[in-house]
């Protein structure tokens, strides 16, 4: 699933994050467009006492069950479950190129002189 990603530089996953961000921003301005839709006019419902909060509640499920508003939810969210993933493989092979990355320095500033280390061994008193 995200083997594309394997045998990219630093510089093409940072632009690969970058365009998988910017789809889960469209993604979730599209997700919420589609809520206000839903949603659309409820508040009015709180505005009677105490049967409103049940009309609210009644209303609410049936504007969930038009096909049109929840098939196009359900699709979208799907994208933003997928986008959300991608950019958390992205960042994992980031982490692993960093790590890597200092992890040749520290290997390239060891001293790999065979010196003897002299240790002191005090005696506890």
């Amino acid at each position: 699933m995200f083997k594309k990603y394997d045998g990219l530089s630093k510089q093409e996953l940072d632009i690969e994050n970058q365009k998988i961000t910017d789809q889960y921003l469209t993604f979730k301005k599209q997700e919420k467009a589609l809520v206000k839709l839903k949603n659309h006019n409820l508040w009015l419902l709180f505005l009677i006492p105490v049967f409103g909060l049940f009309f609210y509640q009644v209303a609410y499920k049936r504007r969930g069950e038009i096909p049109e508003i929840r098939d196009s939810l359900l699709q979208i969210k799907e994208k933003l479950i997928y986008c959300e993933l991608n950019t958390l493989y992205i960042k994992k092979l980031l982490k692993n190129i960093e790590n890597n990355e200092a992890n040749e320095v520290i290997d390239a500033k060891i001293d790999t002189s065979n010196k003897p280390v002299k240790i002191n061994k005090q005696k506890n008193k």
